[in-house]
């Protein structure tokens, strides 16, 4: 399965203030957070004119520690405590990813900027992916009304086959500041779009893939130098054809996520 993950974000505001001029800026600080994230993930498949449909709910929680290793650098580590996963269709329990107990870490700019990242096994390259983008990057002069852009280029990868790689341009814009979940925080919203074609050659015939995909969402980012909550769609649309059999399968992706800071302590 084709999984293309876009940890953008949407809807769920309290009251909304102006956002001060010269309020604290934007930055990433040390400190210890827990979260809870639960995605839901629709697919549907079409073969010579019969769809197939699946869809999966996965919850997550895990630990985010960020430390200070020098004035303008940052070590994260990020513990899954727990993951859940439940699928529209049996499948053995063997079967399913147990991401339990694995970590990630690495080290960033103050403003979100990664600069490395290693998990603790080799074995779960779409969890190293997805939490790659876990933490919003902010510009220094990022204020109300005035938005900024990312561009990211990721592998473009299905069932083990890489067809190049796909580009993901990401506009944010601070709306202003507001209290979420009790906590005071920047508004911030987010809208993107990526795309990306590719083939390769499956003993003797061109395989192509061509991809489109595009989310709305709004982050919620603490002036205690953390992210506070989060929810998100997207929509992705994959075509794999096989020209020389005249085969196309077109599929659709549907996703949503929610993130809910549960605890939050000093660091340690």
């Amino acid at each position: 399965m084709l999984r293309i993950i876009a940890r953008t974000t949407l809807l769920g505001i309290a009251a909304v203030a102006p956002f001060a001029a010269g309020a604290q800026p934007l930055v990433h600080m040390p400190g210890v957070h827990r979260y809870r994230l639960v995605t839901d993930f629709a697919q549907k498949q079409e073969m010579m004119g019969v769809a197939a449909e699946v869809s999966a709910k996965s919850t997550q929680v895990v630990t985010v520690t960020l430390a200070a290793r020098a004035k303008d650098t940052l070590t994260f580590t990020i513990a899954i405590d727990s993951f859940e996963v439940a699928l529209s269709e049996p499948v053995p329990r063997e079967a399913l990813p147990n991401y339990r107990g694995l970590t990630l870490s690495g080290s960033m700019s103050p403003s979100g900027r990664i600069y490395d990242v290693k998990a603790s096994t080799d074995t779960m390259p779409e969890v190293l992916k997805e939490y790659r983008n876990f933490f919003v990057t902010l510009p220094a002069d990022a204020r109300s009304g005035r938005p900024w852009v990312d561009t990211l280029v990721v592998p473009l990868e299905m069932r083990g086959l890489n067809f190049g790689t796909a580009t993901m341009i990401t506009t944010s814009r601070v709306v202003g500041d507001t209290i979420y979940a009790g906590a005071r925080a920047w508004k911030i919203e987010r809208t993107a779009v990526g795309s990306g074609s590719g083939a390769v050659d499956q003993t003797g015939m061109e395989m192509t893939l061509r991809m489109s995909t595009s989310a709305t969402g709004t982050i919620y980012f603490g002036i205690a130098g953390a992210q506070v909550g989060s929810t998100g769609t997207a929509t992705s649309t994959v075509t794999v054809s096989v020209p020389a059999q005249n085969i196309s399968l077109p599929i659709t992706q549907r996703m949503s996520n929610k993130t809910t800071l549960v605890s939050s302590s000093p660091p340690r």
